[in-house]
């Protein structure tokens, strides 16, 4: 195992005092030290282990490093790039070559260990191979899994004879809320990290951390917090270097634990690409006798931080795990929950759901329920239809069986020219519109959604209510039909406008929400 000079000097004994020259170089890593001897030459990455009198006069300028054991060689001797461990303490050479070649021995005992871990098949336990990097490192080490679960944590338990032993944990639990909104902050961009790094989230103090790319895509993060004790200089090489054999591990421990859950996403997966499942597959996404599916389709509501879009899907998961079934798909987030129906009521679990989907920055629509997974792409473009209605919306979910007549009035228009299905009054209004380029088939729609109130509509139109109600009067004397009572309450005042002759088909159109919005 390679070691850097930093290392050495964390681990040598104490009384040797160790202290670092030039330590801009001092991470590069090297094997097992060489003896120094007047007269030998210098070679390129070697470390030697000498006295400052047998060096000659002029040091070359190379990549090799020295460890000095009593006098400092003169300044003039040496460049400024070659980094240097000054031994300060009383102490042979040869105590302190021995003393390196220690540290190493006991390096290459714990690579050996990490090894001998990795290359176990059947009987491969990713917490031995946790407890062996714990044990050795001193510090605790977290893994949170591509679910934002915290899946592994390693924890050193003190005895009341100052013992330590090593614990792991394997439960795996969902993030809390406030750790989730920190993590919001931060991931988009640490995500993307493939080497390790300080994050800037510190939940419990400042944290080395390394994403987990076994297979190519995120996978999880493992981090090393400092939980107190601040990290030396040393420590890091040695964790860069369990890191990158932890990637291994994760992989072999991904391999063979793989769960219901992700059966279950890769059966969804397979449905959304039509492709057939087998039996054990289909057995994985099974309801109960009193349950159903609803499709969703989530988005971003504009104007809010919403949750890293890669964490989205994984993060619904791990909260409503065998409930709820979220994959990306074509770039959108979509899925499946499992509801109870309840007469009118809501279903709890779709509750709790869009609850969590507010707090998240997101919004979605919600298909009718249904049993039958052959049927899947029918109520995934109903999700699609409602949450193509919805980013003013203030409710977080949107169900399709309120946008119905709308969708029928759009499906019709796919073959019909939208003319053609309107009452006369809206297309004298339409017409008057076009040719003046006003907007009071919008108002009028507006009006309508909100139950006739002017004080409501001028807010959603952003306009003054003595502008509205000019408006309104304009519509009226455009329709000039047969009279139509609409009453609308004030806080303050009441008052009443009549608009003329809107028939009952028409009267439908408009008040289908969405439908005119568009034109």
């Amino acid at each position: 195992m390679r070691l850097a000079l930093t290392t050495l000097a964390d681990r040598l004994p104490s009384e040797f005092r160790p202290k670092l020259h030039h330590a801009s170089g001092s991470q590069r890593l090297y094997g097992r030290p060489v003896l120094y001897e007047a007269g030998m030459p210098l070679e390129n990455d070697v470390l030697y282990v000498t006295r400052g009198p047998a060096l000659p006069d002029r040091l070359p300028n190379r990549t090799y490093t020295l460890i000095c054991v009593g006098a400092m060689p003169q300044m003039q001797q040496f460049s400024a790039f070659i980094p240097i461990l000054h031994v300060t303490g009383e102490a042979s050479l040869v105590t302190v070559f021995n003393a390196v070649q220690a540290v190493f021995d006991t390096c290459d005992q714990w690579e050996s260990s990490l090894r001998d871990e990795l290359e176990k098949d059947v009987d491969f336990d990713i917490r031995r191979f946790l407890r062996v990097g714990t044990e050795f490192l001193g510090r605790s080490i977290s893994i949170v899994n591509q679910n934002l679960q915290a899946s592994l944590r390693s924890l050193i338990e003190e005895g009341a004879d100052k013992s330590r032993t090593v614990a792991v944990d394997s439960s795996v639990t969902p993030l809390g809320t406030d750790a989730s909104e920190q993590v919001k902050e931060v991931c988009r961009l640490e995500r993307q990290l493939r080497e390790p790094y300080f994050s800037a989230l510190e939940l419990l103090g400042k944290a080395y951390c390394n994403n987990l790319y076994p297979l190519g895509h995120y996978a999880g993060c493992a981090s090393i917090s400092e939980e107190g004790e601040p990290f030396r200089d040393g420590e890091l090489p040695l964790i860069d270097h369990f890191f990158q054999m932890l990637q291994k591990a994760y992989l072999k421990h991904l391999q063979s634990n793989r769960t219901d859950e992700e059966a279950s996403l890769s059966a969804l997966h397979k449905l959304l690409s039509h492709t057939p499942l087998s039996q054990p597959e289909s057995e994985q996404l099974m309801l109960a006798a009193d349950e159903l599916w609803r499709c969703f389709v989530l988005r971003e509501k504009r104007g809010e931080r919403s949750f890293p879009y890669d964490y989205m899907h994984a993060t619904l998961n791990g909260i409503f795990p065998k409930t709820v079934y979220a994959v990306a798909h074509h770039q959108t987030i979509v899925g499946l929950i499992r509801v109870r129906e309840e007469g009118l009521a809501v279903d709890s679990a779709l509750l709790a759901f869009g609850d969590e989907v507010r707090r998240l920055g997101y919004y979605g629509g919600i298909s009718n329920t249904f049993s039958d997974l052959g049927s899947l792409d029918s109520y995934l473009l109903q999700a699609d239809y409602a949450a193509d209605r919805g980013n003013g919306s203030k409710s977080p979910l949107l169900f399709f069986h309120d946008y119905v007549m709308s969708y029928m009035l759009d499906a019709c228009c796919r073959e019909l020219p939208v003319e053609t299905l309107m009452g006369r009054g809206l297309r004298e209004l339409l017409a008057y519109d076009k040719a003046r380029g006003t907007q009071h088939v919008k108002t009028l729609d507006c009006y309508l959604r909100c139950e006739c109130s002017a004080s409501k509509t001028a807010r959603e139109l952003y306009v003054h209510r003595t502008s509205l109600l000019k408006r309104l009067e304009k519509i009226k004397q455009v329709l000039n039909r047969m009279l139509v009572e609409c009453d609308y309450l004030e806080s303050n005042r009441s008052t009443q406008l009549n608009l003329v002759n809107i028939e009952p088909e028409l009267e439908m159109e408009i008040r289908a929400k969405n439908d005119l919005a568009a034109l």
